[in-house]
């Protein structure tokens, strides 16, 4: 998968980083270093944590400002929950309205959607992004342990009939051998 100049899915690692501030100034002078960053190679937008999370036309100002700021970086669009590990508390459906309001803003290369979220918020979502030409990455995040592998596989190939174009899963290994179920 070949966003701006990364390509995704071969070659090394990809280092993803994220921005956390709460004000666009914040939030932009972190653009700003992670665009200067050779060792990063997307920056993650993360909505949750601005003080203006729920207003669509702040957010996508900022949005075309972190664009010029990461020099080609592709750029991530995340709302994590609370419940996801995130720093806000937002409804499904207002989720979803708050993401199809930012897909038609033109700014986002990459969209992160928690795969367990409402399923025809979700499928509306996806649908959107793919219609703008938007790649969506499918997380599904447990904070708490790390399923088996028939779980994890079964999560990745659900993500996949959902329609995502990147499978993600995060988990919280307690040993050895839940590391190991990751390979």
């Amino acid at each position: 998968l070949k966003i701006n100049n990364t390509r995704i899915g071969q070659g090394a690692p990809k280092i993803i980083v994220p921005t956390t501030g709460a004000t666009a100034e914040q939030v932009l002078a972190q653009a700003k270093m992670i665009g200067e960053n050779p060792d990063a190679d997307l920056i993650e937008y993360r909505i949750d944590y601005l003080n203006f999370a729920n207003d669509p036309a702040q957010v996508a100002a900022l949005g075309k400002k972190i664009v010029a700021e990461v020099k080609g970086k592709p750029l991530i669009l995340t709302f994590r929950t609370k419940a996801e590990g995130g720093a806000k508390v937002i409804t499904d459906q207002a989720w979803g309205d708050l993401y199809l309001a930012l897909i038609k803003s033109h700014f986002i290369d990459i969209l992160d959607v928690e795969m367990f979220r409402q399923p025809a918020v979700v499928q509306k979502v996806v649908a959107a992004a793919h219609e703008a030409g938007i790649k969506v990455v499918m997380s599904s995040h447990d904070f708490n342990n790390t399923p088996d592998t028939a779980e994890i596989v079964s999560r990745l190939r659900k993500q996949d009939e959902m329609g995502a174009d990147i499978l993600k899963i995060a988990v919280m290994p307690h040993n050895a051998g839940d590391v190991l179920k990751l390979q």
